[in-house]
């Protein structure tokens, strides 16, 4: 999984973020921190990941893998709770 990073305005590219390659398939669904600080990806291929991106300094800040391929994601409004549906589950993951 990749994630590209573009300037809307520009239309250039901001950054290119590879992750480790022990978790692949495509970002299917991106959600921001409530203070627009962070972003979640979310997907996989047979197998699902999670990964949060630091925005501003386009660094990959935490990544691993899920229990199944994502499909949907959520945050909670203080962005402590994240919720994922796929493959026939849903998982919760509190955060601190």
């Amino acid at each position: 999984g990749r994630l590209e990073v573009f300037d809307w305005k520009t239309g250039k590219q901001k950054f290119n973020l590879q992750l480790d390659g022990k978790n692949k398939g495509l970002i299917e669904q991106l959600v921001y921190a409530p203070d627009g600080k962070w972003l979640c990806g979310a997907g996989g291929a047979g197998a699902g990941f999670v990964a949060f991106f630091d925005v501003a300094a386009g660094k990959i800040i935490y990544q691993d893998s899920a229990p199944m391929h994502i499909h949907g994601l959520a945050l909670n409004e203080k962005g402590d709770e994240l919720f994922a549906a796929g493959h026939n589950k849903m998982v919760a993951w509190k955060m601190s």
